[in-house]
């Protein structure tokens, strides 16, 4: 067992379901499968190893002080929904998220990222809800999003992105949330 999970193994878990608000683990594997921390006033950068829960697949830390680079995701390969909102995240949003095939949701709106949209996005077939607004981001937006079938929302809305919007995203009939304002 990973050292980044196994801190579950020291107790019962369901005593750790009750007892650490905003933690949840695994009842068969004992392992934490939900991180659940939204708005509960944090500070600090995400840890490294968070990459390393293959288990995960709910990482919420919106409405908190969170600062600092989005760490790389080596793991999460059962990443389901990553809900980063409202911090002071710094850097380029990661291209390798394509280790999280069955990531729906992605939520990185009012924060300070920095870069291009990685083409990568447009490799997340599952992506539901892509939202990245009220960024620093730049450069164009990559014609690679019109590839996620499934996406229904998308928010790219006050950044500085240049250029024009690309057709291949007009294209999807799902889409019934688009937000661009640039």
């Amino acid at each position: 067992m990973r050292p980044a999970e196994s801190f579950c193994d020291a107790m019962d878990v369901s005593e750790a379901n009750h007892k650490w608000q905003g933690i949840s683990c695994s009842r068969q594997h004992q392992i934490v499968t939900a991180l659940d921390l939204q708005g509960y006033a944090l500070r600090g950068s995400i840890p490294p190893f968070i990459g390393n829960l293959s288990f995960l697949r709910l990482f919420d830390l919106h409405d908190n002080f969170i600062y600092g680079k989005i760490p790389q995701v080596t793991h999460l390969f059962r990443l389901q929904n990553l809900l980063l909102s409202n911090n002071s995240l710094t850097g380029e949003i990661p291209s390798n998220f394509t280790n999280c095939p069955d990531l729906r949701v992605m939520d990185f709106t009012r924060n300070k990222l920095t870069g291009n949209i990685p083409v990568e996005l447009g490799f997340l077939k599952k992506l539901e809800m892509l939202q990245i607004g009220e960024n620093n981001l730049t450069g164009r937006i990559s014609p690679s999003l019109g590839n996620i079938s499934s996406l229904q929302e998308l928010s790219l809305a006050l950044n500085n992105f240049v250029g024009k919007i690309p057709e291949e995203i007009g294209h999807k009939n799902k889409v019934y949330l688009l937000c661009l304002n640039i």
